[in-house]
């Protein structure tokens, strides 16, 4: 699983992970079950526009994007759980509809 922002760079970063698994499939094999862009911002251009890009790129791999909440920041400045600081906040239904997802990934239904 590869979890990515959606910044240039981090792009660079991700197809390198892919060069790698690349290179060493003859040795190990090494399945990627998906690319997360995480804290994603819908609201600029650069974040759609990459966030395309990594579909193009990817396709079928890239998983739904998890949302930008600050939420996330509060919740670890009071060094608690974002699902105990906030258990109603749409950080925490993202966050269970990822671990469902990846729930079913490893249990074949994904």
């Amino acid at each position: 699983l590869c979890p990515t922002h959606l910044k240039f760079l981090a792009f660079d970063g991700l197809v390198n992970v892919f060069q790698h698994r690349d290179a060493t499939q003859r040795y190990k094999k090494i399945d990627i079950v998906g690319v997360v862009p995480m804290c994603y911002r819908v609201s600029t251009l650069e974040q759609r526009e990459n966030l395309d890009a990594l579909q193009r790129q990817f396709k079928h791999l890239v998983w739904t994007p998890i949302p930008e909440r600050t939420i996330w920041d509060e919740a670890s400045r009071e060094q608690r759980p974002v699902t105990t600081y906030a258990p109603g906040s749409e950080a925490v239904t993202h966050a269970w509809e990822f671990v469902d997802r990846l729930e079913g990934v490893f249990n074949g239904k994904s």
